[in-house]
């Protein structure tokens, strides 16, 4: 298990949730109101100059629908490319809907056609 330092803690979280944020094609306004902070709290919540409270915290939670546990499930730098590339196509689907559900769906099954014959 990997120990961090408070500042640490709060450079990774902060990148986890700009990333996600990305992820979903969000604005950092967008999403700073959504959460029902000033646009320049979330900033510096990205940034790392900061750390959320209990309320924000939950409130990432339900609008990136992950427990809350995945924001402490913080990883080293060493983090798999492809596990990074993984994890923003599955916030990709969680924010689309069925319909690009169904459409990635169908694309994968056309591509692993093709790779498995």
């Amino acid at each position: 298990m990997q120990l961090l330092d408070g500042q640490t803690l709060k450079i990774k979280f902060g990148k986890l949730i700009a990333e996600k944020r990305k992820a979903y094609n969000w604005s950092q306004e967008y999403l700073a109101e959504k959460l029902d902070i000033h646009v320049r709290t979330l900033g510096k919540l990205e940034n790392g100059h900061a750390f959320v409270n209990a309320d924000t915290l939950c409130k990432l939670s339900e609008v990136f629908n992950i427990p809350i546990k995945t924001f402490f499930d913080i990883e080293d730098n060493t983090m798999n490319v492809n596990e990074h590339k993984l994890n923003i196509i599955i916030d990709k689907l969680r924010s689309g809907g069925n319909e690009k559900i169904d459409y990635y769906f169908d694309v994968i099954n056309v591509i692993d056609r093709k790779y498995n014959g």
